[in-house]
């Protein structure tokens, strides 16, 4: 038997890939494209997001979905309720990518620092490449000391985290057309 993260279907991107998605993906999806349709009070988002988890959770009858069909499903309900300006704003936008940090240090092995940058960097380019504005960094700290290969914080902790946030601050620079893609390193 296969279970599903939190009982949603996966989604389905364009060129094959099999991405998760949480339900603040949706409350980000709707507010933005409310912003765009110039509505400011957007007290509803939280609940048509929430409906849409309910809706996929409890009665859609598949393992997967596709981005195109997922982003149908959001404009149809957006109409229902009687936002037909805010579905029309809708762009359909990849879920945020999420990478562990300690996890890409653990790949990369006795190379550590110079692997671990250039695992880095490809994973922006896969979260890119993929259709994401974003991209959540999660285990810094771990990764940190796992790279200076000690047990406490220390300076060199400080300055390799500081090369880190540089690093990732560069690699989304000047890029991307727009300036729309955006990390969250934590």
């Amino acid at each position: 038997m296969i279970s599903l993260a939190e009982q949603l279907p996966v989604l389905r991107m364009p060129r094959g890939e099999i991405v998760r998605y949480e339900e603040s993906w949706f409350l980000d999806i709707i507010q933005e494209a409310a912003q765009r349709a110039g509505i400011k009070d957007v007290w509803f988002a939280e609940h048509i997001a929430s409906g849409i988890v309910i809706y996929l959770r409890e009665r859609f009858a598949h393992t997967s979905i596709g981005i195109e069909e997922l982003f149908e499903k959001i404009a149809q309900t957006l109409h229902v309720v009687g936002f037909p300006q805010i579905a029309r704003e809708l762009e359909p936008v990849a879920p945020p990518a999420v990478a562990s940090l300690d996890s890409l240090a653990a790949q990369a092995g006795n190379a550590y620092e110079l692997s671990f940058f250039q695992l880095l960097a490809e994973a922006v380019r896969d979260a890119r490449a993929r259709g994401s504005v974003q991209i959540h960094f999660a285990d810094l700290s771990s990764a940190v000391i796992r790279l200076c290969q000690t047990k406490r914080w220390g300076r060199r902790c400080e300055r390799l985290r500081d090369e880190i946030l540089t690093f990732v601050s560069n690699e989304l620079g000047g890029r991307e057309p727009g300036g729309k893609f955006s990390a969250i390193v934590s």
